[in-house]
């Protein structure tokens, strides 16, 4: 490696060093606790579980459309480990990142390749992946399913090994990659999306026919107990209307919710929609390319390609059930925009890509007259995406005191305009969620 070549992955690692002291920083800037919008309903679902003992009842419940056990596991060690601090929802959420970053170095690791090629794969992916939108999905309690569902979805593609593992070692990761396909599902129901994946991967890794059967029985299995009076069911009737569902205006609003979904976080800002849906075209037609080409044409590709394909299928396939599912075909006057909070999927979904790109880079990278001009990008943008932690990074903060403000004057009992946009009024839940605490004094009223 030349001092040019050395010179410039220092100033790699010092950007990317940057990034994570910023993305810390903002993390910690941006804590929401308290009773903030889901939290009532998991505390008084915890009552409940307090009151008749019944831990699987409390686990399993569904919660909206999803079946939450691994919040509820994370709630259920703070309280009894803690009293109610919310710090371990951001410590679970925080793991379940580094296992993706590390999950996505470790293939630029297994390929071999080296270098400056290698550098800036590593770079990428540490910068698109430590991203405020990441960071605010860790910091609020409410949103730390989504680091759960993504975080057991790697384990479940790392682990799960192709023909080439034998043995007993072999069949316990397959086991324990099963095990975190179950889990997955109990922290959201995009969970379940991994079941379709790992049959691919059972097949693409050339297991054995048992391995394949069992892996389709158990998916399938799982899915129809999952599902079973669960509300997920509920969107089909939204969905019955076939001739609703495919009307001119309908697939307009849905073609146009999922291109805003492959660009967030761009996308939630109106000014940028435009340029937005342009990038979650291209991520599209790049992902589709990429899992034909190399997750069916060429020959297979082991660890790395089921980790980056596997990942690269799930993020698509949250984009398809989001503007399928989440999206209102009755109200044509509904404001097109993805919650922030899906920004997650497509941060690693980022990072994925890059990881994904390593082949290429080394190939440009061959070609010197290309690489000063490879520099020049790569430090422009990592320069661009610390400029958008800044920007992002003060507005999550920013709004983060003013939700953690409204929240203290509820628990002091005093009346706020804002309330109702950030706690469950509705019905009681927050006030009943406020006597619980108050009652087990835990949380705002720990001894």
């Amino acid at each position: 490696m030349s001092r040019g070549d050395r010179a410039f992955v220092c100033a790699l690692g010092v950007t990317a060093a940057v990034q994570l002291g910023l993305f810390l920083y903002y993390l910690s800037q941006s804590l929401v606790f308290g009773l903030f919008y889901d939290m009532a309903d998991w505390l008084l679902q915890y009552a409940k579980y307090a009151s008749d003992g019944d831990l699987f009842g409390f686990l399993w419940s569904p919660h909206f459309d999803d079946r939450v056990a691994t919040t509820r596991l994370v709630l259920l060690a703070d309280i009894k480990l803690f009293g109610g601090v919310s710090y371990p929802f951001v410590a679970a959420s925080l793991a379940c990142i580094v296992l993706v970053a590390t999950a996505l170095l470790n293939t630029i690791r297994t390929t071999g390749a080296q270098g400056v090629p290698a550098a800036i794969a590593s770079f990428l992916i540490v910068m698109f992946l430590f991203n405020p939108a990441l960071g605010v999905a860790c910091s609020v309690p409410v949103y730390d399913n989504y680091p759960h569902v993504i975080g057991l979805t790697v384990v479940a593609l790392h682990f799960f090994d192709d023909s080439s593992g034998s043995g007993s070692v072999a069949f316990f990761r397959r086991v324990l990659a099963l095990l975190a396909g179950i889990a997955a599902g109990l922290a959201s129901a995009a969970g379940l999306l991994i079941w379709p994946i790992l049959i691919w991967a059972a097949w693409r890794g050339r297991l054995s026919g048992r391995w394949i059967g069992a892996t389709a029985v158990i998916g399938c299995g799982y899915v129809v107990l999952y599902l079973h009076d669960d509300p997920l069911f509920g969107h089909a009737a939204s969905l019955a209307d076939s001739g609703a569902l495919l009307s001119a205006n309908n697939l307009r609003i849905i073609v146009a919710y999922f291109l805003r979904y492959m660009g967030l976080p761009w996308s939630h800002d109106p000014s940028l929609q435009v340029p937005a849906e342009a990038i979650g075209a291209v991520l599209t037609m790049l992902i589709v390319a990429l899992t034909i080409r190399r997750g069916f044409v060429e020959p297979p590709g082991g660890l790395r390609e089921r980790v980056v394909l596997g990942l690269l299928a799930f993020i698509l396939g949250t984009a398809i059930l989001a503007s399928v599912g989440r999206i209102n075909l009755v109200d044509p006057n509904w404001r097109i925009s993805p919650p922030i909070k899906y920004a997650i999927f497509l941060s690693v979904g980022h990072a994925t890509v890059a990881a994904a790109s390593l082949p290429w880079l080394c190939r440009w990278w061959e070609q010197i007259r290309w690489r000063s001009a490879a520099r020049a990008v790569c430090l422009l943008a990592g320069g661009l995406l610390i400029v958008q932690q800044i920007g992002m990074g003060e507005t999550a903060a920013a709004k983060a005191a003013s939700i953690n403000a409204s929240i203290a004057k509820f628990m002091a009992g005093q009346a706020d305009n804002y309330m109702p946009s950030i706690l469950h009024m509705n019905g009681g839940f927050a006030n009943r969620a406020r006597e619980f605490m108050r009652t087990a004094q835990i949380y705002d009223f720990r001894r």
